[in-house]
């Protein structure tokens, strides 16, 4: 019976401690950048296991470190969790890649694995400033310019998706946020 207790109680540590490494914390091959976070090695052969599971725990490959870099947030620049219930403007620099995409995924679609919900804005649709920089709204009532609908309740995250970038502008953007996650109003 101790045994079986012992093997119960080593299982869910290595789970609960797995889930945790593979959400970004120290020494799992991810990179913070304010509200931002990326795991840029996890498509490479000598990547972190916590970073490849990362994605696998989702469903998804990992991305290759030679084609896409990814960023993720799920709160905003203060630290306060992304909530349904608020408006956000989201803005960006000057994006050096050739494509790009943000993603907005209702966190409960993101823990069952299934994106059935999901917003996206490209750089093929998004109205951009003449310098390149982008600014998107979330809310729930429509708004003018680059508009994302926010999930009717519940949390939410981004992902900035970036692909075709050369390696020292992958070095430039993982030295500072994409874009910077600025909450408006909550109701």
């Amino acid at each position: 019976m101790k045994f079986l207790i012992a093997v119960a109680v080593g299982l869910a540590a290595g789970y609960f401690s797995a889930t945790y490494m593979a959400s970004g914390h120290a020494f799992s091959g991810a990179v913070r950048l304010g509200a931002w976070i990326s795991w840029p090695q996890s498509g490479r052969e000598d990547a972190s296991p916590y970073s490849r599971l990362h994605f696998l725990m989702r469903g998804q490959l990992p991305p290759s470190h030679f084609n896409r870099l990814e960023f993720e947030a799920a709160e905003d620049d203060t630290g306060n969790p992304l909530k349904a219930g608020c408006t956000y403007r989201i803005v960006s620099t000057t994006l050096p890649a050739r494509w790009w995409a943000l993603t907005l995924y209702p966190e409960e679609d993101v823990r069952r694995g299934r994106f059935s919900h999901v917003r996206e804005i490209s750089s093929r649709t998004a109205i951009l400033a003449r310098d390149g920089s982008a600014t998107f709204d979330i809310s729930h009532q429509p708004r003018p310019g680059n508009w994302l609908q926010a999930p009717p309740k519940g949390h939410f995250i981004l992902v900035f998706r970036l692909f075709g970038s050369t390696p020292l502008a992958r070095e430039k953007l993982l030295s500072r946020p994409p874009a910077r996650i600025i909450r408006e109003t909550c109701r």
